[in-house]
């Protein structure tokens, strides 16, 4: 991630961690003042000077590098971009990790029946949680984790158990 500013020279505040492919991100730019920083899942990811920026009426562009860089060629982000927003003022860190934690949506279990078996997929981006299962929703502590190590199929994490007989109820818990 990169805000870059045009004043006499581009100053461009660049992002330290080097993302994830095939995730969903939080990314957000601020600038105040002259200072530009830029957050990468609700935490501060680069800072640096961006000069004066003052208003006017240039184009913003998200998504792609300015037609000005690269020898003219356009370089276009290669993904999905949703729910931009463009406030009048730099949000504050907790601001910014407010709408982080709202934003963060749980991964969805998948299951589907193949003969005697039951697949079950998630996301593979859905790190630190673990598939549990119980027969009995009623009883809040009756949930057990699975320990069958998830198979990476299709960029999903993959546990196949057989069919029982009876109710069994799945989910995944952080």
């Amino acid at each position: 991630m990169r805000l870059q500013a045009a004043s006499p020279v581009n100053l461009n505040v660049g992002g330290a961690t080097v993302y994830s492919l095939m995730q969903w991100h939080h990314v957000v730019a601020t600038v105040s003042g002259t200072i530009g920083k830029v957050y990468l899942d609700g935490n501060l990811d680069g800072t640096g000077d961006v000069g004066n920026v003052p208003p006017n009426a240039l184009d913003i562009f998200i998504g792609r590098a300015h037609p000005a860089n690269g020898g003219g060629v356009i370089e276009w982000f290669n993904g999905i971009i949703d729910d931009i927003r463009i406030y009048d003022r730099a949000l504050s860190d907790l601001e910014i990790q407010q709408l982080y934690s709202l934003s963060v949506m749980p991964p969805s279990l998948q299951m589907q029946e193949d003969g005697a078996n039951l697949i079950l997929t998630w996301p593979l981006s859905a790190q630190n949680f673990s598939l549990q299962t119980t027969t009995h929703l009623a009883a809040p502590n009756s949930w057990t984790t699975l320990t069958n190590v998830p198979a990476i199929v299709n960029l999903q994490n993959t546990v196949t158990n057989p069919v029982s007989d009876g109710a069994r109820f799945y989910r995944l818990k952080q």
